[in-house]
């Protein structure tokens, strides 16, 4: 298994209020990886707080769990490396507004 630890950086760039917070955010991620007979199992979590921006506009906490799956193949081409995957996702848990539904939604 292989852990990855590192630094997470939001920055406030939504010119319109409704598409993002108004706040800087700092924090960290965590990947793990294990290779498997099947392919690939990982994990990542992130975890930020936000620490200054839009003084109207309310602090942000934020706590992220993503498991994913799917299917993949990677083609070795003289020159290229040609990989294709598709990996469907979904929520099972979300909380507060502008957190994603548990309803699949295409497009």
């Amino acid at each position: 298994m292989e852990i990855a630890v590192g630094p997470q950086l939001t920055l406030p760039t939504a010119t319109d209020d409704g598409t993002g917070t108004g706040k800087w955010q700092g924090g960290f991620a965590v990947l793990a990886v294990a290779p498997r007979k099947f392919g690939i199992a990982g994990a990542l979590v992130t975890w930020q707080h936000s620490f200054a921006g839009d003084d109207d506009r309310a602090s942000q906490h934020n706590l992220s769990l993503q498991l994913g799956g799917g299917i993949g193949k990677v083609w070795v081409r003289p020159g290229a490396t040609i990989n294709a995957f598709a990996e469907p996702q979904s929520a099972v848990a979300h909380d507060g507004a502008g957190q994603p539904s548990s309803r699949c939604s295409w497009g």
